[in-house]
């Protein structure tokens, strides 16, 4: 499926038959025209540095699970794309420095599993090795302007936040608020940009982070411990209600999940919006995206409900009449 908003490439894709729509790929509704939320994978290849940002900002809050490979028009470009939730970028001048520097050695008898080893390094590591060197200031700056416009803030780390001295990899602030972390500033005026999940929480950091005001409320309640996260034996999944599910029509409280299993809906998104504690009468829609949270056993367990397939002995409380039964 293919998304542009060119009419003359709109007509070429129309007379060889790819399946098209036509329309803004920055659009929430032309995303979803073109089936984003159900996709396993996605490519953005867009001339406009802002419209390929809002584009992966928009797609993954639409599936915050979508495998995005990304062109980045320019190296500075690089790492705020892999921040803001890109599984790969590739930067056309440095792929084709690496396919010239490839023909070359391979002509010259080079082993070729050596080559493939040495470009794929290359690749790992953002194109470091090709990349201009930048001071700090610089790439402080640049963060600044790129997030300009996208929906971003300072945000304050409570003193006694739970998140103090946990990685990034550990507190998993965008899987469970949609929130993206794009630079740490901390007590002492030390600022990290675009840190990596080994980064630690410190007390006194001040976090810059992008996302809708839904989500930054719900980072709020996080950092100030007022909604758990999954601890050693417990972990969090976004699943994608399916049209045949089972409980289609039923609403939250309906399926006492923290009753029963103890996995409970922490999140929401429907029609691209976040929805950081959904309300316990809500109906389950298709399409609807639900943050489980619980224990490993429970999140397997529960699982087949959302996605059409009948699990066993899996309580659901009628809502009109009390009684338990078995789905």
């Amino acid at each position: 499926m293919v998304i542009d908003q060119s009419e003359s490439r709109i007509q070429q894709l129309r007379e060889a038959g790819v399946p098209y729509v036509y329309g803004n790929c920055v659009s929430l509704h032309v995303l979803e025209t073109a089936g984003v939320n159900h996709a396993k994978g996605m490519a953005i290849a867009l001339p406009d540095p802002m419209s390929i940002r809002l584009c992966l900002k928009r797609a993954l809050e639409l599936h915050p699970e979508l495998n995005l490979v990304v062109r980045a028009t320019q190296d500075k470009n690089i790492e705020v794309l892999y921040q803001l939730g890109a599984k790969e970028v590739v930067q056309p001048e440095f792929e084709a420095s690496l396919e010239m520097a490839t023909y070359l050695l391979t002509s010259f008898n080079f082993p070729s599993s050596v080559l493939q080893w040495e470009m794929q390094q290359i690749r790992n590591d953002h194109y470091l090795d090709l990349r201009p060197e930048r001071t700090a200031s610089e790439v402080s700056r640049h963060l600044d302007q790129v997030t300009r416009d996208l929906n971003r803030r300072w945000y304050p780390l409570p003193t006694d936040s739970p998140l103090i001295g946990m990685s990034l990899e550990e507190a998993d602030i965008r899987y469970l608020t949609g929130v993206i972390l794009m630079a740490i500033r901390r007590a002492n005026g030390e600022e990290i940009d675009y840190p990596n999940q080994q980064t630690k929480l410190e007390a006194g950091d001040r976090l810059l982070v992008v996302g809708a005001s839904e989500e930054l409320a719900a980072l709020a309640e996080l950092a100030q411990g007022k909604v758990a996260f999954p601890g050693e034996n417990s972990a969090c999944q976004w699943i994608t209600v399916d049209t045949h599910a089972p409980i289609l029509g039923k609403t939250i409280a309906d399926l006492t999940l923290h009753l029963e299993t103890g996995v409970k809906i922490q999140s929401m998104r429907r029609d691209g919006k976040f929805i950081r504690l959904p309300d316990q009468s809500m109906d389950l829609k298709a399409d609807d995206q639900v943050l489980i949270c619980g224990s490993f056993q429970g999140l397997s367990q529960l699982q087949p409900l959302f996605v059409g397939q009948l699990p066993l002995s899996i309580p659901i409380k009628a809502r009109d009449t009390q009684a338990v039964k078995e789905v």
